[in-house]
């Protein structure tokens, strides 16, 4: 097993408490080439979460079908890393072991219920894990999503704080 960060992408969230959508398409072809092959268990690193972050969906879409698989080839996403104060440690802590050699593209892997919303309380990191194939796929995108809102604490905003009110 090996963990690869070729793709991973900060997340760049605004400083206002709303929820905004991010992602990162994994093109397989590009992390087999960064990594001589990828094989089942190896963990792809998609995206660093910062510290106080409410994950309230997260989830992958096939872009292009894999090539190069055997028929068994399934994913996990999730964390690898648990998050102080927040979520644990759970490599299929969103999608498990899902068929993905058998979506079409356009398909969107089935969430886990009830494990949405979580909070991240320390910084850490969204997985894709190749959870099993006895031939790894050598081509293929997958476009991982999440929508997470920052719920940092802004403190009290009172009417002197906005300019409007100096404007008046």
């Amino acid at each position: 097993m090996a963990t690869y960060t070729t793709s991973l992408q900060a997340v760049r969230r605004p400083t206002a408490p709303a929820p905004y959508l991010v992602s990162n398409t994994i093109d397989i072809a590009v992390e087999n080439a960064a990594h001589t092959a990828i094989a089942a268990d190896d963990i792809l690193k998609v995206f660093t979460v910062p510290a106080n972050t409410l994950i309230m969906a997260c989830g992958y879409e096939v872009e292009a079908l894999l090539t190069g698989e055997s028929n068994d080839t399934t994913f996990n996403l999730g964390i690898t890393d648990a998050s102080t104060g927040g979520i644990a440690a759970d490599v299929d802590e969103f999608v498990a072991a899902m068929d993905t050699d058998a979506m079409a593209v356009g398909a969107y892997a089935t969430m886990i219920p009830g494990v949405f919303p979580n909070v991240v309380g320390a910084a850490t990191t969204i997985d894709l894990e190749l959870q099993a194939a006895s031939t790894a796929p050598t081509g293929g995108k997958i476009r991982v999503w999440a929508v997470l809102m920052n719920i940092d604490n802004h403190g009290v905003l009172t009417p002197d704080e906005v300019d409007r009110d100096q404007l008046a």
